[in-house]
Formats: C-alpha cells, sequence, structure tokens
C-alpha cells in the first residue's frame, strides 16, 4: 500500500472507531476500559494529521472535526481541580492529563487549571509522578521516563514550559535512561516504543541539545505494532531517511487498509510492596496502535512498503478434531469440528490481538472459545462450544458482518442452508452499525456435534447481542421479535413483552438461533439479572404455565451455593419454536462465583452427585473436563437447568480453557507478561515509564 493510502486508511479506521460518546476505549484493568487517556491520545492524533497538509482536503476537515469532537467530550469530564484520568473511575493522572493538554493546544484550546494541576505533578529537575504527591513507598507515584517527556511537552504545547527546562528535563533525567539498545524502558508497558518516542521528542523539542540520542534499534517481530511504530518515528526524528525505510517495514504489519495489529498490552504493576499482584490488558480493538500509526505516516516521509508475510494460523480450529475424538465422536464428526472450526474462528484468530483479551471479548474471562457439554439422562458424546466471532478492530458494523460471514462459512461446511443465519441477524447488523465501537461482544457462534444413526447430527448456533438496540427492554425485544421473524420464524413480540411484564426484573441482553440441516430449529431469549431472583423465576415459570420443581434452584452443592448466587449473574431464557412462537421451558443461568480456587477432583465428584440427584448422566461433561484438564485447569463458567414442559429436568456445564488455547493460540502476548508483576524499586536515574 503506497504511503499516502495508508494513511488515508488509517485515519479512516481510527475514526470509525469513535463512540458515541465522542470517545475511543481500549484495554480492561480493574478500573475498567480507558477511555478518557486512549481518547485523547486518539484524537490526537488525528488532530495532528489534519494539520499535516497530508491528508485529502475532506479527509482533513473530517479528521479535525471528529477531534474537536473528542475534545468537547474531554471537557466535560475534567476534573473540578483539573486533570483527566485513565477513565472517570480513578483520580486524575500526569499521563491523560498530558494527552488531553497536547489534544488542546493542537486544536488551538487551553485548560489552565488543568496545566496547573499537572504543574503541580513535578518539575524538569525532579521528574513527573503518575500519581502525586511523591512518596518513597507508593511505586506509582515516582517519576519515570515517558511520565516525564508525556508531561514535559504537554506543559511546552500549553507554554508553561520553555525549551531550556525541556532541555534541562533532558540533560539531566532522560539523556541518562537510554540503554545501549538505544531505548527508554517503559515502566507501563512491556515494550520500549512509547517511552522511547516520547524521550526522543522531548529532546527535539528541546532544540536537539547535547548530548545527541542514540539511534534506537529497530523494532523486532517479536515486538507489538505499538512499539514498532513508535520506533520508527522516534527514528525518524533523528534521521528521517532511516525512519522512512522502517515505516516501510512497519506498515507491512497491516492486514488491510489501515487495519493494523491490536497487540499492545498495557500494564499496572503493584502499587505498594505490600499490594496485590499487578495487573495486565491487552489493547482492545487497536485504536491506540492505530493513533500511533496515524502520528508516524502524518510525520514521516512516504516509504516504499513490501506486502505482509501471511500469519501463522493457530492451531485451536485443527486440534478440534482430535479433541472431539477423545470425547467419544466418530472420525466424520471430529472432521465436521475441524472444518467448522476454522469456517468459525478465522476472522478472529487471523486478527493479530493477544489472549486472553478482555478488552475485545466478554466470553470466557476475555478467552475466545468456551466449552460446554449437556446432562442427559443417557451419555451421549458431544463437543458443544461457543466462540467469539469477527474481526475486533473492525468498527461494529463491520465486526457484525465478518461474523455473520463466518457464519455462513460454517453454516455451508456442515451442509445446511445458510439463508435463515443470513436473514435473521441482518436486523442485528443494521443496528451495530450504530453500536459504540466499546461494545464487547456483538455476535457469538456455538457448535454442538454429536453423532447419529444417519452420521453426525450438527447444530450451528448464532448468539446476538440485544444490547445494541439501546437499553429501553421494549426495544430490545423488538429486535428479538425481528431477528426470529426474519430468519423464518413464528411472530413473538407481543409474548416477549408479556412475559417481560411478569418477569420484572433484569434486562432482555442476548438471543440465540439454532440451524440443523432441515433449518431454523429454534431460539432462546435470554434475560439477565444482578443475582439470582427466586421470586422472579416463579414469576416467569408462572407466565409459562410451568410448576417449578423443588430442584429447580441454582445450587450445585459442594461448589455452587445459593448464597454465592445472589451475588453473581444469574440469567433466565425462554424457548422459541420456529412454528409455534414461546413454548412452555424455562432455562436458569447461573454464573460461578468468581475467586474460587479451582479444585480438579472435588468439582469431579459433587458435579457427578448434582448429576445422579437430578437423575442425569454427567459422563459428557466429565469426559470434556478429563480432556481440558490435561492442559490446565478447566474452571467451571456456568451452569444452567432448563424446567420442559413435561417437568423434566436437562442441565450443562460450561468450561473455561484458559490452558487448552493457551497452547494452540500461535501468537502469544509479546513480551510475556507474568501473572504476578514484580514491584517496581526506585533507582537514582529513572529507568521506566508510564500510565494506567
Amino acid at each position: 500500500m503506497r504511503h499516502p493510502d495508508a494513511l488515508a486508511a488509517t485515519a479512516r479506521r481510527l475514526m470509525a472507531m469513535q463512540g458515541p460518546d465522542g470517545l475511543w476505549g481500549g484495554f480492561h484493568l480493574r478500573p475498567g476500559e480507558s477511555r478518557d487517556w486512549v481518547g485523547a491520545v486518539a484524537a490526537l492524533a488525528l488532530a495532528e494529521a489534519a494539520g499535516s497538509g497530508r491528508l485529502p482536503p475532506a479527509l482533513a476537515a473530517a479528521a479535525r472535526a471528529r477531534a474537536e469532537r473528542a475534545a468537547d467530550a474531554l471537557r466535560l469530564r475534567e476534573r473540578p481541580g483539573g486533570g483527566w484520568g485513565y477513565n472517570g473511575a480513578v483520580p486524575p493522572d500526569s499521563d491523560s492529563t498530558a494527552a488531553v493538554l497536547r489534544l488542546f493546544a493542537a486544536l488551538g484550546r487551553t485548560a489552565p487549571a488543568s496545566a496547573a494541576f499537572l504543574a503541580m505533578q513535578g518539575d524538569p529537575a525532579q521528574g513527573w509522578a503518575t500519581y502525586g504527591p511523591m512518596r518513597s513507598w507508593d511505586h506509582w507515584s515516582l517519576p519515570c521516563p515517558e511520565v516525564d517527556a508525556a508531561s514535559a511537552l504537554a506543559l511546552f504545547a500549553a507554554q508553561a514550559l520553555d525549551r531550556d527546562d525541556l532541555a534541562a528535563l533532558w540533560r539531566k533525567r532522560l539523556a541518562l535512561a537510554q540503554d545501549d539498545a538505544g531505548h527508554w524502558r517503559a515502566y507501563w508497558w512491556p515494550g520500549p516504543g512509547t517511552a522511547t518516542l516520547a524521550a526522543v521528542e522531548v529532546w527535539a523539542a528541546a532544540g536537539r541539545p547535547a548530548p545527541r540520542p542514540r539511534l534506537p534499534d529497530p523494532a523486532t517481530p517479536a515486538m507489538p505494532a505499538l512499539d514498532a511504530v513508535t520506533l520508527v518515528q522516534a527514528r525518524g526524528l533523528l534521521d528521517a531517511a532511516q525512519g522512512a525505510h522502517a515505516l516501510a517495514d512497519a506498515c507491512a504489519r497491516m492486514a488491510g487498509p489501515g487495519r493494523w495489529p491490536a497487540d499492545a498490552v498495557l500494564l499496572a504493576p503493584p502499587r505498594h510492596p505490600a499490594s496485590p499482584p499487578g495487573d495486565s490488558s491487552p489493547e482492545g480493538r487497536g485504536a491506540l496502535t492505530a493513533a500511533a500509526a496515524l502520528r508516524a505516516l502524518a510525520a514521516l516521509p512516504d516509504p516504499r512498503t513490501r506486502p505482509a508475510h501471511p500469519r501463522p494460523a493457530p492451531r485451536v480450529a485443527q486440534d478440534l478434531e482430535p479433541l472431539a475424538r477423545t470425547l467419544g465422536l466418530s472420525p466424520q464428526a471430529a472432521r465436521l469440528a475441524h472444518h467448522a472450526g476454522h469456517a468459525l474462528l478465522d476472522p478472529l484468530l487471523g486478527a493479530p490481538l493477544p489472549w486472553p483479551n478482555k478488552a475485545v471479548s466478554s466470553l470466557a474471562r476475555g478467552w475466545p472459545v468456551e466449552f460446554s457439554a449437556t446432562l442427559d439422562p443417557d451419555h451421549r458424546p458431544a463437543l458443544r462450544l461457543a466462540c467469539d466471532l469477527g474481526d475486533p478492530r473492525l468498527s461494529p458494523g463491520g465486526r457484525a458482518w465478518t461474523a455473520r460471514a463466518a457464519l455462513i462459512r460454517a453454516a455451508k461446511v456442515l451442509g445446511m442452508d445458510p439463508l435463515p443465519l443470513q436473514a435473521g441477524l441482518a436486523p442485528l447488523i443494521a443496528q451495530a452499525r450504530r453500536a459504540d465501537p466499546a461494545e464487547r461482544f456483538l455476535i457469538w457462534g456455538g457448535l454442538d456435534l454429536t453423532d447419529g444413526p444417519q452420521g453426525p447430527q450438527p447444530v450451528l448456533k448464532a448468539y446476538a447481542n440485544l444490547a445494541v438496540a439501546g437499553p429501553d427492554p421494549a426495544c430490545r425485544l423488538a429486535l428479538a421479535a425481528r431477528i426470529v421473524a426474519s430468519a423464518g420464524g413464528a411472530a413473538i413480540g407481543p409474548h416477549l413483552l408479556a412475559l417481560d411484564a411478569a418477569l420484572a426484573a433484569g434486562r432482555p441482553q442476548q438471543m440465540g438461533l439454532a440451524l440443523t440441516a432441515q433449518g431454523l430449529a429454534g431460539a432462546k431469549v435470554y434475560w439477565e439479572l444482578p443475582g439470582h431472583d427466586a421470586a422472579a423465576v416463579g414469576r416467569l415459570a408462572d407466565a409459562l404455565g410451568l410448576a417449578l420443581p423443588p430442584g429447580f434452584t441454582p445450587e450445585i452443592p459442594g461448589i455452587a451455593s445459593p448464597a454465592a448466587a445472589l451475588r453473581g449473574l444469574s440469567g433466565l431464557a425462554v424457548h422459541v419454536d420456529p412454528v409455534r412462537g414461546v413454548v412452555p421451558e424455562l432455562t436458569l443461568a447461573t454464573q460461578a462465583a468468581q475467586g474460587v480456587t479451582w479444585r480438579g477432583g472435588h468439582e469431579t465428584a459433587s458435579i457427578a452427585a448434582w448429576a445422579d440427584g437430578l437423575g442425569l448422566s454427567a459422563a459428557s461433561a466429565l469426559a470434556l473436563m478429563a480432556a481440558l484438564r490435561r492442559d490446565g485447569t478447566a474452571p467451571r463458567s456456568l451452569h444452567t437447568l432448563t424446567l420442559r414442559r413435561d417437568g423434566g429436568l436437562r442441565a450443562a456445564i460450561y468450561l473455561h480453557a484458559d490452558g487448552w488455547l493457551e497452547r494452540r493460540l500461535s501468537a502469544p502476548v509479546p513480551f510475556h507478561v507474568p501473572d504476578s508483576i514484580p514491584p517496581r524499586h526506585p533507582a537514582p536515574a529513572p529507568l521506566q515509564g508510564g500510565s494506567p
């Protein structure tokens, strides 16, 4: 791709990620997603690109307008005493405030209170802390290079510092922290790119004082794209020709027009020596990487790009075949699992993203696949999985479209007519075009495989997020009714509204469609509740004409107590027959308690005893647990219990597959992030930097 095309495509891609609130989002640490900080960085990149003179006039005007809209949103989020934070749930910090101040300066705006807040966080002689005041026992309140550099650049842009101040910061602190590779090591990032670019920007803005920084080593293939493009821009500030040449290598990482890998990882090390282990998060959809790439493309000369090398395919889909064989399925069914898995997962796993990735997916703690098993009266070998679908780097409409395309391919592989799913998901895709880009779930896929007398019996499922219709329950249920009708099913709108009124709790959250070789087999509509509500379950059962038996509870004796169910998410679902509409059948879903230590033998015995008490067979669930545990633990995600019209029960167990997946994803997180991030030890010279 030519440089001008890459620049324009990246600008358009970044603009498409802007949310309804005018901001961008990324990462998912314990306080949640970052919108203030990521939003400011993305808007700054658009403002700089708009003013570079390298974008077509109409696109430059649009980029400027998007940046202005973000600045308006951020102005409303400014703290009373000045400053902005990682998001609205945490105190203001230096880097986030610096990013907003640089955006405001690029747009000709001022924020005196926030400039004063940032000035009080540090100075060129002592550096800037992410969170002040500075304390030796608080690692987040110690100066570090990228916070030093970001803060100084923002105050320079706001005319609160001059070149002499930047030169003093360079000589006394930043020049001393460059390592032998020409990099600055970051505190909040595994890689050196962000800190290195910020330090070199300070040197350039200070008038290029002595000592001159060493040219940083180029990015390696193992580095995330964020490091690659920031190191490219840093090299370009020192040697424009070398920077342009390196940009050609960086642009080869694009998987399509403006589609940069979203493989950056943000760290949040322990704040105090006695703090619990640190946190980390993958980037999400890649707004920060796209913003960094846009800045580099707008700042550097036009390079000649080379085509990207194909990325090796992950082993997840191909290893579904041996897993299916292990679970007792026939070779024909196992082969179908392999091919259908490729059709479903290729768009998702083909995107260069690290996993787990809570910023992208809300399925299975941020892993893209979750397995489950049914508890039936008679043991019947089966492979059941749910997976996230679509390319998460795209805007919501594009992600939903690629998800539907994956389902269509899977239907054809399984010998099914894809029309019911293709038509049924059309209303969702229309709504998704207006959805918040930060939405982590649009469409999930599901595959159930069993063997029958005539051969494999596959069921293909699609799960749609009704939240894209907005917060109003009536709008969500209307979307569910349109999906069922578009798929060729019965009209269910009035019945769903009546059930919602009877339930008087929770909110409609998602729905599923099931497709077989014979056509649309059924649908389910799910309500999400903040915890188990026995009264609400009773009201919904009454509305369906069902009598609740004594065993219809969220409890699995020994591992899932009613008290735990009150604290975690719960769900209720009703079944929809394509011809008859809503039928008398009720499903109770209960999320596993968070933070409970997984004890494989105890869970196995408890689930077997629970199934025996219900008159069901746990053989399928136990076989799946054993197969997944060979690659690591397989904690229970949730369990469901379904009451049928005849009073019979059936159940299902859902399992995380962290270890199994981690071994099979061929693109692990670059710069290995340990589960327990060691604390940072103070040092005389600033050696690390950044912000959560």
